[in-house]
């Protein structure tokens, strides 16, 4: 599917120490093993819409979310990757075009993390009542 630049794409943290109220740790865009970067596109929702969509990512992998760093299909593509947006589930893209060189994947991370937009959660959540405390 086509992906417009102005799109924003959030990459949740499923793990602690991934995102800080300043910053996104670069650890958070680290591609599996594929060489994919799963991602969903959050642009449009609220804050609490985008913690009620991260919840279930996190339960379906039995983790907590911890936040959420937004980098836009523009800086994606700024630092040489692309997105490939499949929707299944819904909003669901994946970064791909990840350099097969360690240290050059670990750049693209450091890159991305440097452009992302960090929300830390007051708490780790599990669940959509504790999404009411955002706004």
């Amino acid at each position: 599917m086509e992906v417009g630049s102005e799109c924003q794409f959030a990459r949740f943290a499923l793990e602690s120490g991934r995102v800080t109220q300043d910053c996104t740790k670069p650890k958070l865009f680290e591609p599996n093993r594929d060489g994919e970067l799963s991602i969903f596109c959050v642009v449009g929702l609220s804050c609490v819409e985008k913690c009620k969509l991260g919840i279930p990512v996190a339960k379906s992998q039995n983790k907590k979310l911890y936040g959420w760093g937004v980098v836009s299909c523009e800086q994606i593509r700024r630092v040489g990757l692309e997105v490939d947006r499949d929707d299944s589930p819904p909003r669901h893209a994946n970064i791909l075009g990840w350099p097969e060189v360690r240290e050059d994947r670990k750049s693209k991370q450091l890159e991305l993390a440097n452009l992302a937009n960090s929300v830390k959660l007051p708490s780790p959540a599990t669940e959509c009542a504790h999404c009411s405390q955002l706004d």
